[in-house]
């Protein structure tokens, strides 16, 4: 069952997702063909045409205005679905099957993850495409290759003071926590919305507010009664990694993380306890 539910979920938001995805690879084809132009136009010391510039900017207006899309529009979409499949005239349905709303939720958060994991990926990819159009495929030369490498085995453990893989670890966890607090905040508000018979789209609003609130007067606190805002001592300082595990930042890694727990246990307990579709 759990099985049929994430196809289901993944099938009932590929349409909208993949049509975002669309555009950006579009763009991302438009804007490499338009920067390999001119940096062709720029080896031969030729003038640039002015249509090859008119491209070249169209295609960048429309790259930029599609990662707009990729990532705002995204995020909007996967929250306005979860509020109408759990909350809406379709949350009838959807609380209808035999399954565990906690079951219902995790598949609704788990999909979002995913489609915004997507995202990222779809993202660094289209960057990559970009700087190989830029470079018209020199960032494939084995010097450029040799030199990477190079930076990667002798250099860059002694500016961050991790492994490359360590780092990139680091980065994929730190990108998933994120993703979760974001999803999290705004499916709690809306959980937390659903009590307002009537005037849920306003009561999700006003939870959300609050919720942002708090975690801000939260994180005031801690910094006022720690002073972890002063743990940070610049003259041992060598590395990245002398900032990113100072104490100031452990600190508000165990708090961003604690923030998300509380977040997904507001949404368990509106989801079993106080489940509200009038």
């Amino acid at each position: 069952m759990l099985g049929k539910l994430f196809k289901y979920e993944f099938k009932n938001t590929a349409k909208v997702m993949l049509a975002i995805y669309g555009v950006l690879v579009f763009a991302t084809l438009l804007v490499s063909i338009g920067s390999s132009m001119e940096a062709m136009q720029g080896v031969n010391l030729t003038d640039v045409p002015p249509v090859v510039e008119l491209f070249f900017a169209a295609s960048v207006l429309m790259y930029v205005l599609s990662i707009f899309a990729l990532f705002t529009v995204s995020y909007v979409y996967l929250c306005i679905h979860f509020y109408k499949t759990m909350y809406s005239d379709q949350g009838y349905l959807t609380h209808t099957l035999p399954v565990k709303p906690v079951t219902l939720f995790n598949v609704k958060l788990v999909t979002s993850l995913v489609w915004m994991i997507l995202t990222a990926v779809l993202f660094a990819l289209s960057i990559f495409a970009f700087l190989i159009g830029a470079s018209r495929g020199e960032i494939f030369s084995s010097e450029v290759a040799g030199r990477m490498a190079e930076i990667i085995k002798y250099e860059f453990v002694p500016i961050f003071g991790m492994t490359f893989g360590q780092f990139l670890l680091f980065i994929i966890l730190s990108f998933i926590i994120s993703c979760l607090s974001y999803l999290l905040m705004i499916f709690a508000s809306i959980s937390i919305g659903q009590l307002f018979t009537g005037h849920k789209i306003a009561g999700s609003f006003a939870a959300g507010v609050v919720i942002y609130m708090v975690q801000q007067v939260i994180a005031t606190i801690v910094i006022l009664v720690t002073g972890f805002s002063t743990f940070l001592d610049y003259e041992k300082i060598v590395t990245f990694a002398d900032v990113l595990f100072s104490p100031a930042m452990i600190i508000s890694m165990v708090i961003s993380v604690l923030f998300t727990v509380a977040l997904y246990v507001i949404c368990i307990v509106m989801q079993t306890r106080h489940l509200n579709l009038d």
